[in-house]
């Protein structure tokens, strides 16, 4: 006989005392709220609810994962491995298989009610589309990651642009303030003919690279 005492007791996958008549009783017994449970196919902790039934738990990649185990006689070597088994799965196959049975369970339950006002849900439900799993490998990166590269390019070569014509307006400036040095007081106080070409020139190549 088990020796349940405060924390949950300890259960061996290989001990063969599970599915004995003995371990039917160690499971019925009042005092028998939790054990844990450990094999080579997983471990989790099950939890004795109110009305008798069993449920087992087991924290996985942040996440805490739960399965019905049942009634204390459904604690069979095999439903043990069972549930084990299925809480070890991979974080995507275990969360997909759950909301796949929990998508069969909402059909079911639809089904037998027998209510011709529900057919429209189920079939709903029926033709409700998979979710698509599509594994990324590792080196290659995702489309989102492109995305943002591209944008990053771009920007680039924007900031490329606006440095190349902020270039041409220096230019521009640099032209314009010859033309004003070039500007001496005279009888005619014009603006010499070779700067303004100059300054000319460089404004329309300015427009001309726009």
């Amino acid at each position: 006989m088990y020796n349940l005492m405060s924390n949950p007791e300890v259960i061996n996958g290989s001990d063969p005392l599970i599915g004995s008549p003995q371990w039917y009783e160690f499971l019925e017994m009042p005092s028998t709220k939790s054990f844990r449970y450990e094999s080579g196919s997983g471990t989790f902790t099950a939890r004795k609810r109110p009305n008798g039934t069993w449920n087992a738990y087991r924290k996985l990649f942040g996440k805490l994962r739960q399965e019905y185990l049942g009634l204390s006689k459904s604690l069979s070597p095999e439903r043990l491995e069972e549930i084990a088994a299925r809480l070890a799965q991979s974080d995507m196959e275990y969360w997909t298989t759950k909301a796949e049975a929990k998508r069969e369970r909402v059909i079911h339950n639809l089904s037998i009610t027998g209510s011709e006002n529900l057919s429209g849900y189920t079939q709903c439900i029926t033709q409700a589309k998979k979710p698509k799993l599509v594994p990324i490998s590792k080196g290659s990166p995702s489309q989102e990651l492109q995305d943002a590269l591209k944008k990053i390019s771009d920007l680039e070569a924007a900031l490329k642009e606006s440095q190349n014509q902020l270039a041409e307006m220096e230019k521009i400036v640099e032209a314009a303030r010859e033309v004003v040095t070039s500007m001496v007081p005279s009888k005619t106080n014009m603006i010499k003919g070779d700067s303004l070409v100059k300054l000319k020139k460089e404004i329309e190549t300015f427009i001309n690279d726009s």
